[in-house]
């Protein structure tokens, strides 16, 4: 797990909330506090759907995709919320581009986290194992892989130590 920092925090506000870099990640959680507080969970509610839809949706989690319209109707105004908290997971359809078929079975989930408060975003990165595990490789591979992938969307960002 690492803590990075968000260096151009409108910029980066602007993709998260309008853009389409974040799209296909699946969302655990999103709590924003403003006037109140509101709290989101990403699972899907599958009997809401048609059988034909079930069969085609196969996830348990809405992408960011689904959800960003609405965090954005919360968030837009005059004002930044107090504090803004986004759990996001990459799809397992993506982690082969950086780990093997081994690395996959052992994995359960790879989150993606923002903490927006006291005027400062956080990204940390958190990987979930299906069993305990003294091995950090897979932490190391999503660790790398999230900073590449920040470099990469010239997210500006920064390592805490």
């Amino acid at each position: 797990m690492i803590s990075i920092d968000i260096l151009d925090l409108r910029s980066f506000m602007q993709e998260l909330l309008k853009g389409t870099l974040f799209h296909t990640f699946e969302v655990r959680t999103v709590e924003i506090q403003t006037f109140t507080t509101f709290q989101i969970s990403g699972q899907l509610h599958k009997d809401f759907f048609s059988l034909d839809e079930q069969e085609i949706l196969n996830r348990e989690y809405a992408n960011w995709q689904e959800i960003q319209p609405f965090i954005f109707q919360i968030v837009k105004g005059s004002r930044l919320p107090k504090k803004l908290k986004i759990v996001l997971s990459l799809p397992k359809n993506k982690w082969n581009k950086f780990l093997s078929p081994e690395q996959e079975n052992q994995t359960s989930a790879l989150f993606i986290n923002f903490l927006y408060e006291d005027q400062k975003m956080i990204c940390t990165t958190g990987v979930g194992l299906s069993s305990f595990s003294l091995d950090k490789t897979i932490e190391h591979l999503w660790d790398d892989y999230i900073q590449s992938f920040l470099k990469q969307n010239q997210i500006f960002s920064e390592k805490n130590f």
